[in-house]
C-alpha cells in the first residue's frame, strides 16, 4: 500500500456579507408629523457594492424617503418617515430592504402612529 504524501484540499471562500440593522427602532409619530430613523449598513469581508434600500408596510397616508440612496456598503443613511393628518392610528412593522449587485438584506422598524 502506497503511503499517501499530499491531499487535495479545496480552497475555502470567504463569503463577502454584509449587515443591516436600526438601532433603537421603535418610534412614536404623531399624525402630521416625520420622524427619522438613523440605517446602519456595515461591510463584512471585503463587501463593496452599493446598497439601495426600500421601505414596506407604512400605513396608507404616510411616505417615506431615504437619504442618501443608495448608500455605501458601509453608511448610515436616514429614513424619513412622515404621517399625514388621516393616517390611521395604530403599531406597524417596516420592512426595511437592502440590496445590491449579488446581496439583499432585510430589517425590521416599528412605527406606531398617534
Amino acid at each position: 500500500m502506497a503511503a499517501s504524501t499530499a491531499q487535495d484540499i479545496e480552497p475555502v471562500q470567504i463569503m463577502r456579507s454584509g449587515a443591516m440593522s436600526v438601532p433603537h427602532s421603535r418610534t412614536t409619530l404623531l399624525r402630521g408629523r416625520a420622524v427619522t430613523y438613523t440605517v446602519s449598513t456595515s461591510a463584512i469581508g471585503g463587501f463593496t457594492e452599493a446598497v439601495a434600500l426600500k421601505v414596506t408596510g407604512l400605513p396608507t397616508g404616510s411616505s417615506a424617503s431615504f437619504t442618501p440612496n443608495p448608500v455605501s456598503a458601509s453608511g448610515a443613511p436616514t429614513l424619513r418617515v412622515s404621517a399625514a393628518g388621516r393616517t390611521p392610528r395604530g403599531t406597524f412593522t417596516m420592512a426595511i430592504t437592502g440590496i445590491s449587485a449579488s446581496l439583499v438584506h432585510h430589517t425590521t422598524a416599528t412605527l406606531v402612529v398617534r
